[in-house]
């Protein structure tokens, strides 16, 4: 029997002109790489359906590490809470639900914060890194690794 190569799980947002960088940060090839890209690349929830598709990759297709790679000086896909609820308002959506939502804990209990994420990336990376780490449906053999590269200058600093 042929021994399968082993990959790595990229978790990371939609910028895909970050995708040349992978190869530096991972010492991998293209072919060895599996990309997820989620906005902001937030874990928001332990049984979600991001968290749902690392556990099915690393079962299923030989993962043997796993990055989180964030961004930041990159600005466009942010929105605070207020332009949230505008952007909802002007397509359509009815706001009055939200109240609805709060009470039954939809979101942790505030919908348009579980929406609007975090915005400081480092935060997000530690917090997706303990929580892949900690989570009872992944083999602890797996390395988590962190990783934040700043748009404007290209600089990579890997977070622990």
């Amino acid at each position: 029997m042929m021994k399968r190569k082993e990959k790595v799980l990229i978790i990371t947002g939609f910028n895909s002109s970050l995708h040349p960088i992978y190869q530096s940060i991972t010492k991998r090839e293209q072919e060895e790489m599996i990309i997820l890209s989620s906005y902001n690349a937030e874990l928001s929830q332990t049984y979600s359906c991001l968290i749902r598709s690392i556990i099915m990759a690393v079962l299923s297709e030989h993962i043997e590490e796993i990055y989180f790679i964030g961004e930041k000086g990159r600005n466009d896909f942010i929105l605070n809470e207020e332009e949230l609820l505008t952007r909802m308002r002007e397509k359509g959506v009815n706001t009055d639900i939200l109240s609805t939502l709060n009470y039954l804990q939809v979101g942790g209990g505030d919908v348009i914060k579980w929406l609007a994420g975090e915005n400081n990336m480092e935060t997000i990376i530690k917090k997706n890194m303990n929580l892949v780490q900690m989570h009872p449906l992944l083999p602890k053999s797996i390395a988590v690794h962190g990783v934040v590269v700043d748009t404007k200058t290209n600089h990579i600093e890997m977070v622990s």
